[in-house]
């Protein structure tokens, strides 16, 4: 006797194309659903992601990034704090510093002056934030300072935090023009103009001087902003001083700091 023989049942030709069209779509929605996974989890190398990736030399830091790493950035040379008189009980401290970093500067670095008296006790205390612009020597100017009675014989000044160095640009030069000092009806004037010669505008200059005796000293210190100064325009720079000093000034140096303006 011969047995059936069991046969598998053959697929169609429709039925084949059904089930190749249906692998297809379960690849492509594989496919989409990773995709759609790696997007939502991936987060591109940046500056700001904690992380050292790129070409970076530290996390965040170096490399393309605009923030400097610590190891690279010079730290800012005091050269010098003195305190000075301005009126009954009121003072001015004044902070020298140097920034050696070329293409680099720091905003909004916080800092402290203290003033000490003749038993060296602290007799005030003035904090503050500085822009440090790249590659200047540049004071810290800080009036006001009111002891009452105290008699300030120094000062210190600190940052009271590393300064974050970033790449930036130099800012442009100003041109000093018609200074002239008078000492009249018990009030000394500094008067200067600073020109622009640059063809965009420049807001929030930081302008003052510095007077100095015979010895090199500072004897005196002011400082102000100027709102603004067109391109290829001048501003007026005005000083006043509430009293004449001994004599006039050996050498007047007159600053100013120019903020990043984007």
């Amino acid at each position: 006797a011969t047995g059936a023989g069991y046969h598998s049942p053959m697929l169609s030709w429709s039925q084949k194309r059904q089930l190749r069209i249906i692998a297809v779509a379960l690849l492509a929605a594989v496919a989409f659903f990773s995709v759609s996974v790696f997007l939502a989890w991936y987060r591109a190398p940046s500056c700001f992601d904690e992380k050292q990736n790129q070409d970076e030399r530290g996390v965040d830091c170096g490399g393309s990034c605009a923030l400097l790493c610590a190891s690279e950035a010079v730290a800012p040379l005091v050269h010098f704090v003195r305190v000075l008189p301005v009126g009954e009980g009121v003072w001015s401290a004044v902070a020298y510093v140097e920034n050696k970093n070329q293409n680099a500067g720091a905003v909004r670095v916080p800092y402290v002056f203290k003033l000490y008296d003749t038993d060296n006790l602290l007799a005030h205390e003035r904090r503050g934030e500085v822009f440090i612009p790249p590659r200047q020597t540049f004071p810290v100017v800080e009036g006001g300072l009111r002891v009452g009675a105290r008699a300030p014989t120094r000062a210190t000044f600190e940052f009271l935090a590393p300064p974050r160095f970033t790449a930036m640009s130099e800012p442009p030069r100003l041109e000093i023009r018609n200074r002239a000092f008078r000492e009249e009806g018990g009030v000394s004037r500094l008067e200067a103009e600073l020109y622009n010669p640059t063809l965009a505008p420049l807001r929030a200059i930081e302008a003052g001087a510095l007077l100095y005796d015979g010895s090199g000293n500072v004897f005196a210190a002011s400082q102000t902003v100027l709102q603004a100064i067109a391109p290829h325009n001048a501003a007026a720079l005005r000083l006043i001083w509430q009293r004449v000093f001994p004599g006039e000034p050996a050498r007047i140096e007159i600053f100013y700091k120019i903020p990043p303006q984007n």
